[in-house]
């Protein structure tokens, strides 16, 4: 706590805007995981499961594969999720520019931002917030893009109560309330 008084006011907030960055930058990754196991992953089940109209339906199997499915997603880096999502038919290119874009923002903040501001950090204009504000605010906007464009207007018939719990019991939503999202989208 002492080192923490010690430090100036301008570098605890450039920490700060740059954690807020890097977790809106997470947001979008989990939600590209979210976005593929809905259309991947529940599209496909909802396909069998009428297909072979309910028969060998097994739920604990199916709340398993769920899992595995949504961590083998989470276990991939976000360039995968991405090249996965921009494959969708009807992603437009707009969008899938947009999703690009983020993701070279946060490869960059990533990977490059400290390195490349390490001399310009030592003073205090070195340490402005405006681009990681501005990072901070891409990144959020890519993710309610995705999320209106591809999880929103995805009904594809599978009943609330085949989605396991902890996903049934408003993940997605807590997620976004947490995230400081859910007011931008008029969630609630």
């Amino acid at each position: 706590m002492v080192e923490q008084a010690k430090e100036a006011p301008d570098l605890m907030e450039v920490f700060a805007y740059f954690g807020r960055t890097a977790y809106m930058a997470n947001v979008l990754e989990v939600a590209l995981a979210q976005t593929l196991l809905q259309v991947e992953f529940m599209t496909n089940l909802r396909a069998t499961v009428l297909k072979n109209q309910g028969k060998d339906f097994d739920r604990a199997r199916y709340e398993n594969e769920f899992d595995e499915y949504y961590e083998k997603e989470l276990g991939t880096t976000m360039g995968q999720l991405v090249k996965k999502v921009e494959g969708f038919p009807d992603q437009n290119d707009e969008m899938k520019q947009r999703i690009k874009d983020a993701l070279a923002r946060r490869n960059h903040l990533t990977h490059n931002y400290w390195r490349e501001q390490a001399y310009t950090f030592q003073t205090a204009k070195g340490r402005a917030i405006a681009e990681l504000s501005k990072d901070k605010y891409c990144m959020k906007t890519r993710f309610i893009a995705v999320f209106r464009a591809i999880l929103v207007p995805r009904p594809i018939g599978i009943s609330q109560h085949c989605i396991p719990s902890g996903w049934r019991n408003g993940h997605v939503l807590s997620f976004l309330r947490c995230s400081g999202i859910a007011d931008s989208m008029g969630a609630t």
